[in-house]
This record gives C-alpha cells, sequence and structure tokens, in this order.
C-alpha cells in the first residue's frame, strides 16, 4: 500500500497560504484518494479497538474515540505527514529562515503530537498555540487529514475566522462560529490560534480524522 495524496498547482498553494494568513484555517479538497482513506481508517479503528486504555494519560469524558502517537502506529501514518504536498504550505508557515543545518528546501519543524480522534460531546472553543499572540508568524499549525464526511450532525470542527489575529484567549460565550464542513479525503488546516472547537456528535456516525 502506497500513501497517495495529490500535488498542489502553485496557484493553488499561494491561495491556501493567503486563506491561513487571513482567515486562519484552508481546506485542500480531494487530497487523499479513496484507497488512501479506506487503509487510514482501518488502521485508526484497528488501532482503537486495541489500545483503548494508555498509561499515565488521564481518563476523557467527551465520550469520544482517540488514538494517541499514530507514527508508532503503521509507517503509512509517518508516509502521510511526509507529502510533500503538506510540506510545501507548512514550511512557509513553520520553517525557521535562520537554521543553518538544514538545506533551505526542506522542513525545519517536528510534529508535536498525531492523534486519530472522532467526536463525541461539544468541544469548547480553545487555542493550541498556548498563548495567542497576533502577527504573520505562527508557531504551530494543525493539520486535519479526514477519514469520514465532517458535518455538523457528527460533530465537526468549528471556527472563528480571523481569531487567530486577536491576540486573545476564546470567549467561550460566542454564538457565531464557521462550522468546517468537508469530505472524507480532504485535508483541513488551521493555524493554532485559532479559536477553534467541536460541536456535539449527534448521529450515530464516527467522524475520524
Amino acid at each position: 500500500m502506497t500513501i497517495q495524496c495529490r500535488a498542489l498547482a502553485e496557484e493553488e498553494r499561494e491561495q491556501r497560504l493567503k486563506e491561513l494568513l487571513v482567515y486562519g484555517y484552508c481546506v485542500v479538497e480531494h487530497f487523499m484518494d479513496g484507497a488512501t482513506v479506506a487503509a487510514l481508517q482501518e488502521r485508526v479503528e484497528g488501532a482503537c479497538a486495541s489500545d483503548s486504555v494508555y498509561a499515565g494519560v488521564p481518563a476523557r469524558d467527551a465520550d469520544d474515540l482517540i488514538v494517541y502517537n499514530l507514527q508508532n502506529k503503521n509507517k503509512l501514518f509517518v508516509d502521510l505527514v511526509s507529502a510533500q504536498s503538506l510540506h510545501q504550505i507548512l514550511m512557509p508557515k513553520l520553517n525557521d529562515p535562520y537554521y543553518r543545518f538544514l538545506p533551505p528546501d526542506v522542513p525545519n519543524y517536528y510534529l508535536h503530537y498525531y492523534n486519530a480522534r472522532s467526536s463525541g460531546q461539544k468541544l469548547d472553543l480553545h487555542i493550541d498555540s498556548h498563548f495567542p499572540f497576533p502577527g504573520k508568524r505562527a508557531i504551530v499549525m494543525q493539520t486535519a487529514f479526514l477519514l469520514d464526511d465532517h458535518h455538523p450532525d457528527n460533530g465537526c470542527t468549528v471556527v472563528v475566522p480571523g481569531s487567530h489575529q486577536s491576540g486573545e484567549f476564546t470567549d467561550r460565550e460566542l454564538d457565531h462560529v464557521k462550522p468546517v464542513v468537508a469530505r472524507a479525503g480532504d485535508l483541513v488546516m488551521w493555524d493554532s490560534r485559532l479559536w477553534h472547537g467541536a460541536l456535539g456528535n449527534t448521529s450515530r456516525q464516527s467522524r475520524w480524522s
């Protein structure tokens, strides 16, 4: 099995980078082919069934399903985050231009965590950059490889466009949030300063990413 991720034309890459700068998130449609999605979902569900308890990890009360450390589960997950078309978007956002020990045309950022999750209860608005700050430079980016269709009924991600530039922690009383509706095989990316959360999964369907 070989991971298949489509190449991005320069015009599309530039558009997605603009969206990340202005809105704080973007959707890359049809990033993975159907066979890749099916293979990854099979391995995620298999890992979830066999690794339901993690030593040292606090118990979760969100009724979601989660698999930690995908990089240790199967080489396909490593191949996925090694896709050149992924790095073409992440490098302009994360690369340190003054790092001298790698060539400038390769990634010099690192993988912070790599989990699979299927929604349970509502997830409040939050940021994952640890602290808020305005500016063009991101210090953390999140990439969600969708293995199911994501829609409001099964607990899709919600965002507040442009909030990554607020320099503030989230307002969890905010009513106007945007659901990120996307399909299996899509890639959703966001600046981790972006206010984001998830709706509650009211369906009986999984929502793996």
